[in-house]
């Protein structure tokens, strides 16, 4: 049997490279063929290699990737999109195989799948199960902090923070004028009518992911209890997302030490965990935070692409 053929349009970026090395293994097992072109950027080499390929995986800008769509056209190639370009468009599924039951049948069927954004998939793996077991209402107004390390930002950030060693950028608040591109994402898979308050950070470490949501009682059908059987129920049996089952006074980004001593290219982490912590008062006071860990370079982006090619490819 002819192993299937995967061209990665834009292998050079910080994705690509990532989703790249992950894919070698599978390449060396003889599991898959990966096309590779002399001239990344030559129209005529790229179609060819759109017109091989069974799947093309494309980590492009958003511009670039909508271009590409375009020039692949008429070709018989399934598309995993890394961008932001078409995670919220119509005829794309969403390539976050533990959004539903279905949504692993709705990836390995599809033509067009959109890999979520970083933040957004700590987003949504939060909210989404809430909603769906009718402890959040979906008309509510959430509000997300996200923190992340500065390899989220691409290769343009990536080399920003390691030229500048200026101690006062060590944490800052992001995105202060303009709507975040995964705030879309965010309320189209989560479910929410309205969309989220959402307030992102970059610490000046290359690695890690922590997106928070915290809700009064008022706010939640149910208990602390309650939302961790949601996400328990939700996650049983996906072993890339995990769900703590003790609270914590403290959570921080110890669990990225490792791989924020070998640098932004380190091999990924492929987990997101989830903590549920809180408290209640006698009349009815409380709060209810929910925090998602994770690599933004591995479930956020390169693992979890590595998901979907498998799902999509029959591996």
């Amino acid at each position: 049997m002819t192993a299937p053929k995967i061209f990665i349009d834009g292998a050079e970026g910080t994705t690509g490279l990532m989703i790249a090395n992950l894919l070698q293994p599978l390449i060396d097992a003889g599991k898959i063929e990966r096309i590779s072109i002399a001239d990344r950027k030559d129209k005529e080499q790229r179609r060819a290699a759109y017109e091989a390929a069974d799947l093309t995986v494309l980590c492009l800008p958003d511009g670039a990737a909508r271009e590409a769509i375009t020039l692949m056209q008429g070709t018989k190639t399934r598309v995993l999109d890394a961008s932001s370009a078409h995670r919220i468009e119509k005829g794309w599924v969403y390539g976050l195989p533990e959004l539903t039951a279905a949504q692993p049948e709705l990836i390995r069927n599809a033509k067009f799948v959109s890999n979520p954004g970083c933040f957004a998939t700590g987003a949504v793996s939060l909210l989404r199960p809430l909603i769906d077991a009718g402890l959040l209402d979906k008309k509510e107004c959430v509000t997300l902090m996200g923190v992340s390390g500065y390899s989220a930002g691409g290769k343009k950030a990536i080399a920003r923070h390691e030229e500048n060693k200026n101690t006062a950028q060590i944490f800052s608040a992001v995105s202060l004028n303009t709507q975040h591109k995964h705030v879309a994402e965010i309320q189209k898979h989560a479910g929410l009518d309205t969309p989220p308050l959402f307030m992102p950070h970059v610490l000046d470490v290359p690695r890690g992911m922590m997106v928070t949501a915290t809700f009064n009682h008022a706010a939640l059908k149910g208990s602390v209890d309650d939302v961790k059987a949601a996400y328990q129920n939700a996650y049983a049996k996906t072993p890339a997302i995990n769900m703590h089952g003790k609270s914590s006074q403290r959570i921080d980004f110890s669990l990225f030490s490792d791989i924020n001593a070998q640098g932004a290219h380190a091999p990924p982490r492929d987990r997101l965990d989830i903590h549920v912590n809180g408290w209640e008062g006698k009349k009815g006071e409380g709060q209810v935070r929910v925090t998602a860990l994770l690599d933004n370079l591995g479930k956020g982006a390169g693992t979890q692409a590595v998901q979907n090619i498998k799902l999509m490819l029959g591996l």
